[in-house]
């Protein structure tokens, strides 16, 4: 039983890893485009 507690609390870590790794690479993403999103439409415009 308790054998079972500690895999589950295992993979609820391993889930919160993967999730917390998917939203900051989100959010750098997100962060990336809004930066430079703006520089790369000026450029064409001004092309």
């Amino acid at each position: 039983m308790l054998r079972l507690v500690r895999v589950f609390i295992g993979l609820a870590r391993s889930v919160d890893l993967c999730c917390l790794a998917v939203h900051s690479l989100i959010s750098l993403v997100l962060f990336l485009l809004q930066n430079f999103f703006p520089i790369v439409v000026d450029a064409m415009i001004s092309c």
